[in-house]
Parts: structure tokens; C-alpha cells; sequence
């Protein structure tokens, strides 16, 4: 993204409207880190498409959340908590979506886990952090270059992970504070 495209407002159907505090949480965080506006997010503001591929929400210029019911992207396999698709010209990124994949996995909150269900969900509002470092065009982070980061390339079921790190927030400064 260039500066000119910041804030960017990402539209979120009312399917995802029970995330509304993690989804507004998640995108603080980036927000905060940069110290300026980065996401606003508008809700019930699209529908809630499904896609037959996972490039095939970039055909329309709606930068949006979305939660995909049936998993059907062979290419990126049915083990990813979700997706950011996006569409670059030269080094700037010009359209992103995130599609999250409902049909293999149960999101809830790690702080009021759902009932009768163990650890077996994952927390959406660590997904959606990560997610987000995508749509900003961060790549993931190694453990061995930093444990605490958003960014790592997986989350446990039951396990959170919803603040960013000094690393994660040096990354983004290094992009988006040198325009």
C-alpha cells in the first residue's frame, strides 16, 4: 500500500458481526504500532460471498473479511486458518482480501472459550492479527527470529496470540514509516 491508501476500510458482512470487538481489537493493533490511522472497518457493509477460488475475491474493489463455509482452494490446502489474498503492481499492494476458513475450523474467543469444546478452536482474533500483517504485506516470522511475533506461520488450537511484538512492530515501521 502507499501512504495515500492508508487508512484502508475493510467492509465485513454481518456473518462476522459477533467478532466485532476482536476484528476492531486486531486492527488497534496495527493502528497503534504505526500511530496513525491504518484500518477502519465497516460493518454489514458486504455480503458474505463465497468463492470458488482464493484469488477470485479480488475481482471487485471491495477490500473485505470474509468467512468461507466450504474450503474448496486445492491449491492452498484445507489446514489454513485463513487467507489474505492480494493483488500487487510494483511494490505496492493495491487489493486484499482475508478469507477465513469456516469449514474446517470453529473460531471463537480464547478468553470465553465456547462450551463443551476444549481446545478445540481457534482464537479469531489472533488469526485476524496475523491476517492483517499479510494485508499490510508483512511475510512470516521464523521462532528463531522472534517467538512472540504475530506473524509465526502457526497458531494452536486454544492458544492466543494478539499482541504484536517489538519485532512485528519494527517490521512495519520499516514499511510503512519511510514513505
Amino acid at each position: 500500500w502507499n501512504s495515500q491508501s492508508l487508512p484502508i476500510t475493510i467492509k465485513v458482512p454481518a456473518s462476522l458481526q459477533e467478532y466485532e470487538a476482536h476484528i476492531l481489537n486486531a486492527g488497534e493493533q496495527w493502528n497503534t504500532a504505526l500511530g496513525q490511522p491504518v484500518f477502519l472497518f465497516e460493518f454489514d457493509a458486504v455480503g458474505d460471498n463465497q468463492y470458488a477460488t482464493s484469488s477470485s475475491s479480488l475481482a471487485d474493489e471491495v477490500f473485505g473479511l470474509f468467512r468461507q463455509r466450504i474450503w474448496n482452494f486445492s491449491t492452498i490446502g484445507s489446514t489454513v486458518l485463513a487467507y489474505t489474498s492480494s493483488l500487487s503492481q510494483g511494490n505496492n499492494i493495491v487489493h486484499a482480501d482475508i478469507i477465513f476458513n469456516f469449514d474446517t475450523y470453529l473460531f471463537a474467543d480464547h478468553d470465553y472459550p465456547p462450551v463443551g469444546v476444549g481446545e478445540n478452536y481457534v482464537d479469531f482474533e489472533s488469526v485476524l492479527i496475523h491476517e492483517l500483517g499479510h494485508f499490510l504485506g508483512l511475510g512470516h516470522t521464523s521462532i528463531n527470529e522472534d517467538l512472540d511475533s504475530v506473524m509465526l506461520p502457526t497458531l494452536k488450537k486454544g492458544a492466543a496470540r494478539r499482541e504484536l511484538s517489538y519485532g512485528d512492530i519494527e517490521k512495519i515501521r520499516s514499511l510503512y514509516l519511510r514513505l
